[in-house]
């Protein structure tokens, strides 16, 4: 595992390594206001559900992002996978689920109604 404890700081970011750290953490410094991706990956810990997204979030939360700035996305190697079809019904609302297998979609777990956007920082 690496970590690069004096970019995280840079962002604003305080991750306590005994809690729910992120399998990945991308960071899109380009636009306006700074979008953090958290990223799960299945084959090495669970997915992203309710509880470790609120932890994420306090996280945000403390150094001052908004829910808006903030992303989750839960990572398999194939939908058909056994993984896929038993951590699916733990994910949290508001999240993603991308599989490698096919990289050019993205499933989009959203609360409530409302036109689809196509922006990733749209949907959030």
């Amino acid at each position: 595992m690496a970590r690069d404890e004096s970019l995280a700081k840079d962002v604003g970011l305080d991750i306590p390594a005994d809690k729910y750290l992120p399998d990945i953490l991308l960071v899109d410094l380009g636009p306006k206001d700074p979008l953090l991706v958290f990223v799960e990956v299945v084959a090495t810990d669970g997915p992203i559900n309710a509880h470790r997204k609120a932890a994420f979030l306090d996280i945000t939360h403390e150094a001052g992002f908004a829910d808006q700035s903030v992303a989750f996305v839960t990572t398999y190697l194939d939908r058909s996978q056994p993984g896929f079809r038993k951590t699916a019904p733990e994910l949290a609302w508001n999240s993603f689920a991308w599989f490698a297998s096919e990289p050019d979609h993205i499933i989009v777990l959203r609360e409530g109604s409302g036109r689809v956007k196509a922006r990733l920082s749209e949907l959030l």
